[in-house]
Protein backbone atom coordinates (compact mmCIF):
# COMPACT_ATOMS: atom_id res chain seq x y z
CA UNK A 1 0.00 0.00 0.00
CA UNK A 2 1.47 3.76 -1.09
CA UNK A 3 0.05 7.10 -1.39
CA UNK A 4 -0.42 10.35 0.37
CA UNK A 5 -1.05 9.12 3.76
CA UNK A 6 -0.22 11.85 5.85
CA UNK A 7 -0.45 9.73 9.22
CA UNK A 8 1.81 7.41 8.19
CA UNK A 9 4.31 10.16 6.85
CA UNK A 10 4.64 11.20 10.72
CA UNK A 11 7.78 9.88 11.91
CA UNK A 12 5.42 9.02 15.15
CA UNK A 13 3.38 6.34 12.52
CA UNK A 14 5.81 3.40 13.88
CA UNK A 15 5.14 3.77 17.65
CA UNK A 16 1.32 4.92 17.03
CA UNK A 17 0.05 1.84 15.30
CA UNK A 18 2.57 -0.39 17.22
CA UNK A 19 4.69 -1.35 14.02
CA UNK A 20 1.92 -2.54 12.24
CA UNK A 21 2.99 0.05 9.44
CA UNK A 22 5.65 -2.29 8.30
CA UNK A 23 5.56 -2.06 4.86
CA UNK A 24 3.49 1.13 4.19
CA UNK A 25 4.94 3.61 1.88
CA UNK A 26 3.91 6.98 1.52
CA UNK A 27 5.40 9.98 -0.42
CA UNK A 28 6.43 12.46 1.76
CA UNK A 29 9.58 15.56 2.15
CA UNK A 30 12.44 14.47 2.70
CA UNK A 31 13.57 16.29 5.52
CA UNK A 32 10.23 15.08 7.39
CA UNK A 33 11.61 11.70 7.03
CA UNK A 34 15.05 12.74 7.84
CA UNK A 35 17.07 11.68 4.52
CA UNK A 36 19.87 14.05 3.77
CA UNK A 37 18.12 15.63 0.28
CA UNK A 38 19.94 18.84 1.13
CA UNK A 39 22.93 19.97 3.37
CA UNK A 40 20.25 21.61 5.47
CA UNK A 41 17.88 19.17 5.74
CA UNK A 42 19.06 16.61 8.70
CA UNK A 43 20.09 19.68 11.06
CA UNK A 44 16.55 21.40 10.57
CA UNK A 45 14.76 18.30 11.55
CA UNK A 46 16.92 18.25 14.05
CA UNK A 47 16.30 21.62 15.28
CA UNK A 48 12.77 21.05 15.27
CA UNK A 49 12.92 17.94 17.38
CA UNK A 50 14.87 19.65 19.97
CA UNK A 51 12.53 22.16 19.83
CA UNK A 52 9.30 20.75 19.89
CA UNK A 53 9.61 17.41 21.02
CA UNK A 54 8.68 15.72 17.90
CA UNK A 55 9.48 15.65 14.27
CA UNK A 56 8.26 18.23 11.71
CA UNK A 57 5.83 17.67 9.26
CA UNK A 58 5.97 19.30 5.96
CA UNK A 59 3.97 22.54 6.34
CA UNK A 60 6.34 23.68 9.68
CA UNK A 61 9.29 23.27 7.62
CA UNK A 62 8.03 25.06 4.39
CA UNK A 63 7.20 27.88 6.64
CA UNK A 64 11.11 27.37 8.43
CA UNK A 65 12.10 27.56 5.00
CA UNK A 66 10.72 30.65 4.30
CA UNK A 67 11.73 32.51 7.33
CA UNK A 68 15.10 30.83 7.33
CA UNK A 69 16.67 30.76 4.34
CA UNK A 70 14.20 32.33 1.35
CA UNK A 71 13.04 35.57 2.95
CA UNK A 72 16.57 36.40 4.44
CA UNK A 73 18.59 35.81 0.96
CA UNK A 74 15.45 37.81 -0.87
CA UNK A 75 15.95 40.79 2.03
CA UNK A 76 20.10 40.92 1.46
CA UNK A 77 19.96 40.80 -2.27
CA UNK A 78 17.63 43.39 -2.19
CA UNK A 79 19.08 45.50 0.19
CA UNK A 80 15.34 47.27 0.58
CA UNK A 81 12.38 46.19 2.15
CA UNK A 82 10.30 48.60 -0.21
CA UNK A 83 7.49 45.48 -1.85
CA UNK A 84 8.14 46.07 -5.22
CA UNK A 85 11.94 45.53 -5.67
CA UNK A 86 11.53 42.53 -2.77
CA UNK A 87 9.11 40.76 -5.09
CA UNK A 88 11.81 41.23 -8.11
CA UNK A 89 14.43 39.78 -6.22
CA UNK A 90 11.69 37.03 -4.58
CA UNK A 91 11.69 35.94 -8.34
CA UNK A 92 15.15 35.71 -9.05
CA UNK A 93 15.64 33.57 -5.95
CA UNK A 94 18.18 30.62 -6.03
CA UNK A 95 18.91 28.80 -2.55
CA UNK A 96 19.23 26.48 -0.67
CA UNK A 97 16.78 24.96 2.08
CA UNK A 98 15.92 22.22 4.28
CA UNK A 99 13.66 20.75 1.62
CA UNK A 100 15.67 21.95 -1.83
CA UNK A 101 19.09 22.13 -3.44
CA UNK A 102 17.77 25.02 -5.35
CA UNK A 103 14.53 26.77 -4.58
CA UNK A 104 13.29 28.66 -7.31
CA UNK A 105 10.09 30.19 -7.85
CA UNK A 106 8.17 29.24 -11.37
CA UNK A 107 7.36 32.12 -13.71
CA UNK A 108 3.95 32.41 -11.98
CA UNK A 109 5.19 32.21 -8.77
CA UNK A 110 4.50 28.53 -7.72
CA UNK A 111 7.43 26.67 -5.67
CA UNK A 112 9.50 24.71 -8.63
CA UNK A 113 9.29 21.05 -7.71
CA UNK A 114 10.72 18.21 -9.17
CA UNK A 115 9.04 14.97 -10.08
CA UNK A 116 11.18 12.23 -10.32
CA UNK A 117 10.56 10.83 -13.66
CA UNK A 118 12.30 7.40 -14.12
CA UNK A 119 12.85 8.68 -18.53
CA UNK A 120 14.53 11.94 -16.98
CA UNK A 121 17.11 11.04 -14.40
CA UNK A 122 18.51 14.41 -14.38
CA UNK A 123 14.97 16.01 -13.18
CA UNK A 124 16.72 14.97 -9.82
CA UNK A 125 19.68 16.56 -10.27
CA UNK A 126 17.82 20.25 -10.59
CA UNK A 127 17.43 19.62 -7.16
CA UNK A 128 14.03 22.01 -6.08
CA UNK A 129 11.64 20.50 -3.91
CA UNK A 130 11.08 16.84 -4.23
CA UNK A 131 8.62 14.43 -2.64
CA UNK A 132 9.61 10.97 -2.33
CA UNK A 133 8.00 7.80 -1.69
CA UNK A 134 9.56 6.37 1.62
CA UNK A 135 8.43 2.70 3.35
CA UNK A 136 8.19 1.91 7.09
CA UNK A 137 10.94 -0.55 7.32
CA UNK A 138 11.63 -2.12 10.94
CA UNK A 139 10.57 1.23 12.31
CA UNK A 140 12.67 3.48 10.53
CA UNK A 141 11.44 5.44 7.17
CA UNK A 142 13.50 4.43 3.94
CA UNK A 143 13.51 6.24 0.43
CA UNK A 144 12.44 3.80 -2.13
CA UNK A 145 11.66 6.15 -4.66
CA UNK A 146 13.30 7.37 -7.32
CA UNK A 147 15.27 4.23 -7.43
CA UNK A 148 18.53 6.35 -7.62
CA UNK A 149 17.87 7.83 -4.55
CA UNK A 150 17.24 4.13 -3.22
CA UNK A 151 20.08 3.07 -4.53
CA UNK A 152 22.11 5.78 -2.86
CA UNK A 153 20.40 5.07 0.48
CA UNK A 154 21.33 1.18 -0.03
CA UNK A 155 17.43 0.72 0.21
CA UNK A 156 15.15 -2.07 -0.94
CA UNK A 157 11.85 -2.54 -1.60
CA UNK A 158 10.23 -5.01 0.96
CA UNK A 159 7.20 -6.81 0.40
CA UNK A 160 5.06 -8.14 3.00
CA UNK A 161 5.35 -12.51 3.64
CA UNK A 162 2.15 -12.84 3.11
CA UNK A 163 0.40 -13.80 -0.04
CA UNK A 164 -0.40 -10.70 -2.57
CA UNK A 165 -0.39 -9.73 -6.00
CA UNK A 166 3.61 -8.95 -5.45
CA UNK A 167 4.17 -13.10 -5.71
CA UNK A 168 5.31 -13.54 -8.91
CA UNK A 169 4.64 -17.30 -8.30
Amino acid sequence: MWGILPTIQNSNAWNWTEGKCEFVSSNGMPVVAGYPWTSKSVPAREAFIKKWGEPPSDIPMAAYDTVRFILPDALKRAETTETQTLIKTLETTDVETSMARHFVFTSSHDMMMTFADPNDPAAIDEGHIMYMTFQWQNGTQVPVYPEEIMTEAGAIYKYPSWSGPWDTK
